[in-house]
């Protein structure tokens, strides 16, 4: 009947209130997470066909240039989407899936004389194949080209409909770069991307105002000897969106994977990026042990857990989000998510999300350098910054809600996240959805843990309580972010434990334990326990239960288990452990009821510790007894 007395009195009444209490209110001075500009996407276009591309023409005309995929060329100029294509080629181009009119690039001195070029796909003499072609503008009228001025630079077959590249460039150096995919089908069964005689799986460079149709400049890597002259680069998958850095004339591009990994390479002259040999920083072919004797690895690659289909984006260089002045720029397609990739101290990038966008065709620049971002769904929008902070999470602020220490996250567990803006100025308590759970949104905040939304106990722009999903059992790692008002934090990877238990203390994570008595009554130096008498230690960490934890279940009959074993220490001796398993009317909350030892020395702070499995509660947290 004692047990079943201290089990039950939890749930209710004024204990239940002070406990809550120390789980929101305890104060641990973490250095807090400095508030960042909310980065936000300004929609200037809708309404367009399948768009892959935005530029300018350096003109100095303001307009800006939409390439659409079944082969036109749409101005937006002064805010509005000209009714009048600059150029209609649909019946040239062979379309659809990742066929089309893929790239447009300006002349560096298209103001004098009216040149642009195009990349496109086509159904050629022998088949499908890729186009190079230049055109003009029409004499009589800035706002149209002249189709009829097409002159073909460069075409060469695609084996396959698929991993055609399509980006035109021009560089700091005036040469027209270009990039092209492997041909096709899957694992580049042609091995096009490693052999420099075929213009496959490259980015090439090429001189526009030399030679017939075109010249290679004579210090390509591959002039004079075996390797053909066009070659700048190799050994990619399909590098879909490169672009040069307009300060430093850097060349970044996004290369597409098979299906394991994505990545940002920077470009050098006669770079060999690895592909098919290498997948981002993988091996491929073979898929372990593969010779990586002389090949580049990306500066940032990614899993399929955060998208399928990687595409390049920018440095920026504009005005309107001076917090993103010097990152790359990048998003994914399938995931819609943007990221800004940040150079750190010895040659380390460090990449954190932005925002998601939606179908993140390509990004574009302005004559400004401002960037944008298209929505194959039919959208061009600008990167701006609110004047709104946008939320972030102190890195070393994630930490065990009742030891206030940071260490690894287990499934069930209550964590504390700090940061700054990351929930409303006044404090809001924890909610139950219609279901009777702890809720998963509360005051327009939300926490996920590897995409999974977490239960919250307490929520303020200084702090938000959640409890771990029992759903990342199993893994090693997770990524954590906290959205507030729609805007997402960068993500903070933490490591995964079966435990990590915490024990809960009246005031922060150590001293006196948040610990009743036998007769319910809260333990202090003021009101000790007998020795072997009964107490009742609250704690989180525990990992998975039996029945199987339910993230934000409100524990009842039957109580949920630890599966791992339980075991308390009191003044350095082992307790009798009576119960150890969920506290009623509590979602991620340990109880453990153990008698104390009789052995133990009296006195107002002995050392209480918990373990669970191979894992130890904090030092420091004490009970006191008589």
């Amino acid at each position: 009947m004692l047990v079943r007395t201290i089990l039950q009195h939890p749930g209710t009444g004024l204990w239940r209130q002070r406990f809550w209490s120390v789980l929101v209110g305890s104060a641990l001075l973490l250095g807090g997470a400095p508030a960042k500009a909310a980065i936000e996407l300004r929609t200037i276009a809708t309404g367009l066909s399948s768009p892959l591309y935005v530029t300018h023409a350096g003109d100095g005309s303001g307009r800006l240039f939409v390439v659409e995929q079944g082969g036109r060329i749409r101005i937006l100029s002064s805010g509005a989407m000209l009714p009048t294509p600059f150029l209609d080629i649909q019946d040239r181009v062979r379309s659809g899936g990742e066929l089309g009119l893929l790239g447009l690039a300006f002349h560096p001195r298209y103001p004098a004389n009216g040149r642009f070029f195009l990349n496109y796909t086509r159904n050629g003499p022998e088949g499908l194949e890729t186009v190079i072609a230049e055109y003009a503008v029409s004499s009589a009228n800035p706002n149209l080209a002249n189709r009829n001025s097409e002159r073909i630079l460069l075409r060469f077959a695609q084996p396959f409909t698929n991993h055609n590249g399509g980006m035109l460039a021009f560089g700091q150096d005036g040469f027209l770069y270009i990039g092209t995919g492997d041909g096709g089908s899957a694992g580049d069964p042609m091995r096009n991307g490693q052999n420099v005689e075929t213009l496959l799986g490259k980015i090439l460079r090429m001189d526009v105002d030399s030679g017939e149709p075109y010249a290679s400049p004579p210090d390509n890597p591959f002039v004079g000897r075996a390797g053909r002259d066009e070659i700048w680069a190799y050994g990619l998958r399909n590098p879909w969106r490169f672009s040069f850095d307009r300060l430093t004339g850097r060349l970044i591009a996004g290369d597409v994977g098979q299906n394991r990994r994505e990545e940002i390479d920077i470009i050098v002259k006669g770079g060999n990026y690895g592909w098919n040999i290498m997948e981002g920083m993988l091996c491929f072919l073979p898929s372990t042990n593969c010779n990586q004797t002389g090949l580049i690895l990306p500066i940032h690659d990614y899993g399929r857990d955060l998208g399928t289909s990687v595409t390049g984006g920018y440095v920026y260089r504009g005005k309107s989000a001076p917090s993103l002045t010097g990152k790359y720029l990048f998003g994914d397609f399938g995931s819609g998510r943007l990221w800004a990739l940040t150079e750190t101290t010895g040659g380390q990038w460090e990449a954190e999300q932005l925002l998601t966008a939606g179908n993140i065709s390509s990004f574009g620049e302005d004559e400004a350098g401002e960037v944008y971002v298209v929505d194959y769904g039919g959208s061009v929008r600008q990167i701006i910054e609110s004047g709104d902070p946008q939320p972030a999470v102190n890195r070393g602020g994630i930490v065990n809600a009742a030891s206030f220490l940071p260490d690894a996250v287990a499934p069930g567990k209550i964590a504390t996240i700090f940061g700054a803006g990351i929930g409303p100025n006044q404090g809001v308590g924890a909610q139950l959805d219609s279901s009777g759970r702890v809720s998963t949104s509360t005051a327009e905040a939300q926490v996920f843990f590897d995409g999974i939304p977490a239960p919250l106990y307490f929520v303020r722009a200084d702090q938000v309580n959640a409890q771990v999903p029992y759903a990342i059992a199993g893994r090693t790692s997770t990524q954590l972010q906290v959205q507030y008002r729609g805007a997402l934090t960068s993500p903070v990877t933490l490591l995964v434990a079966e435990a990590a238990p915490g024990i809960f203390a009246q005031s922060g994570g150590s001293g006196q334990g948040a610990i009743l008595n036998q007769d319910t009554t809260p333990n202090s130096s003021a009101n000790p326990a007998p020795r072997g008498s009964v107490v009742v230690v609250y704690a989180t960490g525990e990992g998975q239960t039996t029945p199987a934890g339910s993230d934000g279940r409100l524990a009842e009959v039957p109580f949920p288990l630890p599966l791992l074993p339980v075991s308390l220490e009191i003044g350095g001796l082992a307790a009798d452990v009576l119960f150890a398993g969920s506290a009623p009317g509590f979602a991620g909350l340990l109880q453990v009821n153990a008698r104390i030892p009789p052995g133990v020395t009296p006195g107002a702070a002995v050392p209480v510790l918990l373990r669970v499995g191979g894992a130890s509660s904090q030092p420091g947290v004490t009970v006191a007894v008589n």
